[in-house]
């Protein structure tokens, strides 16, 4: 049962037998508001992390925004450190997620390491809807001589987007095995 303010400082004055307390006080107090029964939700998690290791010094972050024309798609973040050169390469992060309200935000702490072989990473938006990354997808890709820092970029509309189509990468590998490979994605 919810009381109102003026009832409890009635009862409060009478029970500790304040003297400050007179009708005009009492009066002018403003009635309780009712609380809600409401359960808190937890939020969904936004990203999957296929693979996120914090085994490195530099933060991964990939981000969007201005995307509403992606509204809903899946995207994977991905980073690739090579090893001894650009044709062995691993997927060093692999994070997913979706675009909502035109943006999305990726972040896997201390997962890059400082290296010179040349490290790269892409930012796929599941174009087609196949649920991994395919020919009829488009990306966003940054490709380096090295890192030695936190590496972050920003996705938006005026940045040019290529078709993953038949697309090659070092060592002649698909682009989507070198950087989304579908087994990472189960």
């Amino acid at each position: 049962m919810i009381q109102s303010k003026q009832a409890l400082l009635y009862t409060s004055c009478i029970l500790w037998g304040l003297v400050a307390c007179d009708s005009s006080t009492i009066d002018d107090a403003a009635p309780l508001e009712e609380p809600t029964m409401e359960p808190e939700v937890e939020p969904e998690e936004a990203v999957i992390e296929h693979r996120c290791e914090s085994v490195g010094t530099f933060d991964f972050n990939m981000k969007g925004e201005g995307l509403a024309d992606f509204e809903g798609l899946t995207v994977w973040a991905s980073a690739v450190e090579p090893i001894d050169g650009p044709q062995e390469a691993t997927v060093t992060v692999l994070l997913e997620t979706s675009v909502q309200d035109g943006a999305f935000d990726t972040l896997c702490p201390n997962s890059l390491q400082e290296q010179y072989y040349y490290p790269s990473y892409v930012v796929v938006f599941d174009s087609d809807d196949s649920g991994d990354c395919s020919a009829g997808d488009t990306y966003y890709i940054g490709q380096f001589y090295g890192w030695n820092e936190d590496v972050t970029a920003v996705v938006d509309p005026t940045q040019p987007l290529e078709i993953v189509g038949d697309t090659r990468t070092w060592g002649d590998r698909e682009f989507c095995e070198y950087y989304v490979p579908e087994r990472m994605l189960d």
